[in-house]
């Protein structure tokens, strides 16, 4: 493959192509849907019914993929065909068969699974449309736009590359394979964040690597490479994922200069995704987006803009957690009537992990938590959850235990995430968390406390129709400076203005979830409770500087 050049006066010209599409109207009322996000690449890297050892990736193994869901109950495909650099369809931009040779015969890295399959002329996004089209299931196509993964290696030599890849201070998706990085990111760094970043060992500047939209050339590769998956596949939508990851620009770049190259970028994908085989048929656009707004104008985003430039869906994340730290109310203003997704993520929350050696730093969402978050959403006006990353409760096959039944994904739970079912649901788990805050200011937690202070926290719930009963327990997990389990620290909560008494049980019926540190809990009368919005105040008493971590209130239906 020769290298990839892309002329300023040519970037220019494809970025001149944008033009505004009017918003169509829409209705009042819509079927609730359950999505469900699929990253392409838990298919082949994660064991599951139909990828044992020796089983090779390709349709088969797609379609099971793609059954395994719409069995469980979902009503909405999504896929994300790969990172977004190097394509998981064929294209003529940027053709992944030439990229995966030129990468073997550079790298001597021997292709995986899936990359044999695009190799040899496979189309896994062609596999995808073809397997939610025979079962009927509408499809969305999302494409991550500034993807992160195994780029803090790229435009090391090949020999550096391998040392690099065996430093165990690395995490290790950031040293995944560079094959999945495209040649034109490892031969422009000019194009990035910071151009002259040349650091390939510090995690923390790895979204420095990423493109500066600031630039027409990055967006003109963009509106390319993805203007052909708009154009040349069947699809009932298609999402703008500006979740991975949320850093597009440099302080060089202007908020209102942002607003505009990025409600051009989106006007075009309109355009594209208009042409082509979707011509007349009007697919849905999608945006995925932070779940705090005051993320939005640093990404150049702006909710009427984005109506304006075509788009009729916001798909609100927290990456890849289910949370409760939402700004429900302010989106459903901003969003002026387009239809509103909440994303569910499998993590719960970060542990906060002592001298126990976890083999998984995250809380894994229970139903308790999941289902209450359903029917926030659905108070709000949301219309939709998507689940995302669900399938990672699964065991990675380069992993040496064996899978147990314990690592399935709870399929069982998706048929209720429906807000009459979650409405009903027994137990209810009402929380702030600790999660990713990468592109996300404005998260309650995790909060510095300290003595003689106190902190005010917003905890959202939804009352049964018929009601609490009492007993209902409240939970938190705080860690001290130096001392992890805070010895000393002494705490006075309030909720809603009502005092809480301090409570020796910790334990709650019928969950068992280790936050790697010990609870503290307090007793919550019903009266104090309330539907809707709840004033939580923790004031620290004794004790050294502190940090809390996670608060969750249980509650079960009378």
């Amino acid at each position: 493959m020769p290298p990839f050049h892309l002329t300023r006066r040519s970037a220019l010209a494809t970025l001149a192509g944008g033009l505004l599409i009017p918003w169509p109207a829409r209705s009042a009322q819509r079927p609730w849907r359950i999505l469900f996000n699929d990253d392409a690449t838990d298919v082949p890297d994660t064991r599951s019914p139909y990828n044992r050892p020796g089983d090779a990736y390709g349709a088969a193994m797609i379609d099971a993929a793609v059954d395994e869901a719409v069995r469980a109950g979902i009503t909405d495909y999504v896929i994300q065909p790969g990172t977004g650099w190097v394509p998981w369809w064929t294209s003529t931009v940027y053709p992944a068969a030439e990229h995966h040779r030129w990468f073997t015969q550079t790298f001597g890295e021997p292709p995986g699974n899936a990359d044999r399959y695009v190799m040899d002329g496979g189309d896994p996004l062609a596999d995808y449309v073809s397997s939610c089209a025979k079962r009927r299931i509408p499809l969305t196509v999302s494409l991550r736009l500034n993807d992160a993964h195994a780029i803090l290696l790229s435009g090391l030599s090949p020999d550096e590359y391998k040392a690099r890849r065996k430093d165990p201070k690395l995490p290790e998706w950031m040293r995944g394979s560079l094959r999945s990085v495209s040649r034109i990111h490892m031969e422009h760094p000019e194009w990035r964040r910071n151009p002259g970043a040349q650091d390939y060992a510090d995690p923390k500047r790895l979204f420095e690597h990423l493109w500066d939209w600031g630039r027409p050339e990055p967006v003109a590769e963009r509106l390319r490479l993805f203007g052909e998956v708009a154009r040349n596949y069947r699809m009932a939508g298609l999402e703008l994922d500006f979740m991975r990851f949320p850093f597009f620009f440099t302080d060089a770049t202007p908020l209102p200069r942002r607003r505009e190259i990025m409600t051009r970028f989106v006007a075009g994908m309109r355009a594209a995704l208009d042409e082509g085989v979707n011509a007349g048929k009007r697919p849905e656009l999608t945006v995925r987006l932070p779940g705090k707004m005051r993320a939005w104008p640093d990404l150049g985003l702006d909710a009427g803009a984005l109506r304006g430039a075509g788009v009729s869906r916001f798909t609100i994340s927290s990456h890849t957690f289910t949370s409760q730290d939402v700004d429900f109310g302010p989106i459903r203003a901003a969003g002026g009537g387009a239809a509103l997704t909440l994303e569910l993520g499998q993590g719960k929350s970060f542990r906060q992990v002592t001298s126990v050696p976890y083999a998984d730093g995250v809380m894994k969402v229970d139903r308790a938590d999941m289902l209450p978050v359903v029917a926030l959403a659905a108070q709000h006006g949301f219309d939709s959850v998507s689940l995302f990353n669900f399938v990672y409760w699964r065991r990675y096959v380069n992993q040496s235990k064996a899978p147990s039944p314990a690592d399935e994904p709870p399929w069982a739970w998706v048929r209720d995430l429906r807000p009459e079912r979650a409405a009903a649901e027994p137990a209810q788990c009402w929380y702030l968390g600790t999660g990713y805050d990468m592109g996300m200011p404005g998260l309650e937690l995790p909060a510095a406390l300290q003595t003689g202070r106190s902190l005010a926290l917003r905890i959202e719930t939804v009352r049964p129709a018929s009601g609490w009963q009492e007993g209902a327990k409240l939970r938190y997990v705080v860690s001290g400076a130096g001392r992890p389990d805070a010895p000393g620290a002494a705490y006075a909560l309030r909720l809603n203005g009502e005092p809480l008494a301090p409570a020796n049980d910790t334990g709650v019926p019928g969950v068992d979830q280790d936050p790697g540190l010990p609870y503290r809990a307090c007793a919550v009368p019903i009266r104090a409770l309330r539907d809707g919005a709840n004033a939580l105040d923790i004031a620290q008493t004794a004790g050294p500087p502190s940090r809390l971590f996670l608060v969750e209130i249980h509650t079960r239906t009378a």
